[in-house]
């Protein structure tokens, strides 16, 4: 399944609006393939189809063949050949005089899932030069990834996110997770 993709989505992704009928919050397996991530973040394994976005759950996946933990390996595979080969994600490295550099990815939809691509960290390393790394996903078509630096750098470089973001939909978060070579985690100060 060449189309089967993680995007990662805020906790409010499964909220149910103001107005809708008083039915109870569905559970998150509703939803489909959920996972946790961290900061109130989530992954959900979609189908692409063009300009279609399509949530696919478990049962969906079996008749595939692909129970729930082969469908997030086909899935992390697909992004990990978007993110090493894609020209739809642009990739912009900034060295700062500080040391502390920081990299911005944008370009298309599923530019905030390269945060999953288990590449990442090493990506990271190299470009910035350091392996004490940060990253958020403010919006969906941005990754911001950075050297862990100090407080009143993340500060800096969570202000810049809010504002390149401001005029934007589909925000994500701008909380940042710590990037090392086993994953992440939320940042802790």
């Amino acid at each position: 399944m060449k189309n089967l993709y993680p995007i990662v989505v805020p906790a409010t992704y499964f909220s149910l609006p103001p107005d809708a009928p008083d039915i109870g919050q569905p559970s998150l397996d509703a939803f489909g393939i959920v996972r946790p991530i961290g900061n109130n973040l989530f992954s959900l394994l979609v189908e692409v189809n063009d300009d279609r976005i399509k949530n696919v759950h478990e049962d969906e996946m079996l008749a595939h063949g692909l129970d729930r933990a082969a469908a997030e390996r086909v899935a992390i595979g697909n992004l990990s050949v978007l993110a090493e080969s894609s020209e739809t994600i642009q990739r912009q490295v900034n060295k700062t005089s500080s040391g502390f550099h920081f990299a911005l990815w944008f370009g298309e939809r599923l530019t905030s899932s390269c945060i999953l691509w288990p590449g990442l960290y090493e990506w990271a390393r190299r470009e910035l030069e350091t392996d004490q790394l940060i990253v958020s996903v403010p919006q969906v078509q941005l990754m911001c990834v950075a050297a862990r630096g100090d407080e009143a750098f993340r500060d800096t470089m969570k202000g810049y996110m809010d504002k390149v973001i401001a005029d934007m939909d589909r925000h994500i978060s701008t909380d940042w997770f710590e990037l090392a070579p086993n994953g992440l985690a939320e940042l802790r100060a």
